[in-house]
């Protein structure tokens, strides 16, 4: 083949693959502002709950080296702990019919994960084991100098307890319009008292018969300032380490 069909061929094939781009370029902008739209059921409420009502809430600012993790089976649970700034974190597994059945921590209670200094004869050999097999950070790092300790429990020890939960309201059952909010929050186990609270919302479009069948909107989804991050759903590493005034 001569330079100049070489030339037309790949100019046919650049030329294809900007038409794609530029097609799926059109699909994302149609998409999105067909969602966003005023004639999406529910937006309007969405929109007036996120701006009045979702973002941070801190009643107090506490400091702890760890917490009871209300919302965890420990599905490999020391990863998350690898990473971030607390020592230790407790769980409860009560759940007969939990969907992750780890071989690590097989039977039902509670637990404490704590980071252990090594050499100690409490690494837990099946978590070293995974921790070994990490090839990236933090976990090179850590596993130079600590392990992960399991304890169990008779009853949860921690002063402060992380959770999440819902609340749904439908605002038109007929045509599947539901509005989720969305809580995460830190309470103090012996008095029950919050001390922090994340709250966002969340809208199944109608015409959902359930909402995992329906593309979700968010506050995250709708807001015209995208600097205002009080108003997006964070990770939850990233609220516990502002619930406990820890760095983010």
């Amino acid at each position: 083949m001569d330079v100049n069909k070489r030339k037309r061929k790949f100019s046919r094939k650049v030329s294809k693959n900007i038409s794609s781009l530029n097609y799926l370029l059109w699909l994302f902008v149609i998409t999105f502002f067909s969602a966003c739209s005023p004639g999406v059921s529910g937006l309007g409420e969405l929109r007036k709950a996120c701006k009045e009502d979702a973002g941070w809430k801190i009643e107090k600012s506490v400091e702890a080296v760890g917490y009871y993790d209300m919302t965890t089976q420990c599905h490999y649970c020391w990863h998350d702990l690898i990473s971030s700034p607390f020592q230790f974190v407790e769980f409860c597994d009560d759940d007969v019919n939990r969907k992750f059945k780890s071989s690590v921590l097989p039977d039902l209670g509670c637990y404490r994960l704590s980071k252990t200094k090594r050499p100690s004869e409490n690494c837990h050999k099946e978590i070293d084991s995974d921790l070994m097999k990490k090839a990236v950070e933090p976990y090179i790092s850590f596993r130079e100098k600590e392990c992960i300790s399991v304890v169990k429990l008779n009853h949860v020890t921690s002063k402060y307890a992380y959770s999440t939960s819902t609340e749904e309201t439908w605002l038109d059952k007929k045509k599947g319009v539901l509005l989720i909010k969305g809580f995460m929050r830190v309470n103090e186990i012996s008095t029950g008292n919050l001390l922090s609270e994340y709250v966002s919302y969340s809208l199944v479009p109608g015409g959902a018969k359930t909402p995992q069948s329906k593309p979700i909107l968010s506050c995250d989804s709708i807001i015209e300032n995208r600097d205002n991050k009080n108003r997006f759903w964070p990770a939850y590493q990233i609220f516990v380490r502002k619930a406990f005034g820890k760095e983010i």
